[in-house]
């Protein structure tokens, strides 16, 4: 697999994931998978001096190389790390539908990192913000390729409201309100409980001692590889639907969705 290396100063070093050919593998090592301390970009450097001369240290940023394209007559797309950019090219859309239009609560689209490893930039906006109430957007994966277990979530169907997963119980009240925008709204959304995983909402809905959350899920297809493929019709339904909600939430819909 191509990647780039970035050292501190900002320079760019092209090389590739380096892995032995099979061929020259000892049998027993063939049918195994690779562990972390044994990967290694190769960059073409003949020593360790010329890769410290080069600038490059422990700690730089290694990124995989792959183009951004259109697939299946235009309806999907393709990309590294769906995974989650297309969340914040959703809240990106939904600010700028709401440009000059009032509304009547106050809203933070935030773009939270390390959410694979432990949900940390979640943890450091919800004390930041202290929200009243939280939507997580979130890739989930797509139960249409062969050789994988069934589930309910596929390109193309629209919104998955996720009710339930390993990280979070959403509010129904909730749940039952964006379905609602969906259905006055004519877009195609369903419920869907998670058979693992997690996101941010597991860190949100401390906020304040417990807040109303919900996860929205883009179902997405070869997660945490290096092309991972998505749905146009889900990425529009799921902007259209924030942007509704975000017009029209209020004080008083927040009072009546909080449990007494």
């Amino acid at each position: 697999m191509k990647v780039k290396v970035i050292s501190r100063q900002g320079k760019e070093f092209n090389g590739v994931l380096g892995s032995v050919n099979v061929h020259v593998l000892p049998p027993e090592q063939r049918t195994k998978v690779m562990k972390m301390s044994e990967v290694f970009v190769d960059l073409g450097f003949g020593s360790a001096e010329e890769v410290k001369k080069a600038g490059i240290k422990v700690g730089d940023q290694v990124v995989r190389i792959s183009e951004a394209e259109q697939i299946g007559g235009g309806d999907k797309y393709m990309a590294k790390a769906i995974d989650n950019r297309i969340s914040v090219a959703i809240l990106a859309k939904v600010l700028e539908n709401l440009k000059d239009k009032e509304i009547n609560s106050e809203i933070f689209a935030v773009a939270s990192a390390q959410e694979e490893v432990g949900l940390r930039g979640a943890k450091a906006a919800t004390q930041k913000i202290s929200p009243d109430i939280a939507i997580a957007i979130d890739t989930t994966s797509s139960h249409d390729i062969p050789n994988i277990i069934p589930g309910d979530t596929k390109l193309g169907k629209g919104v998955a409201l996720t009710v339930k997963d390993n990280s979070a119980i959403a509010n129904p009240k909730l749940v039952d309100y964006l379905e609602e925008i969906c259905e006055k709204n004519e877009i195609p959304c369903y419920r869907y409980v998670s058979a693992g995983g997690g996101n941010d909402s597991g860190v949100t809905q401390y906020s304040q001692g417990g807040i109303p959350v919900m996860t929205i899920s883009i179902p997405t297809r070869y997660l945490h590889t290096p092309y991972e493929v998505g749905s146009i019709k889900d990425y529009n339904a799921v902007v259209n639907l924030l942007t509704e909600f975000c017009k029209n939430f209020s004080e008083k819909k927040l009072s009546s969705i909080i449990y007494k």
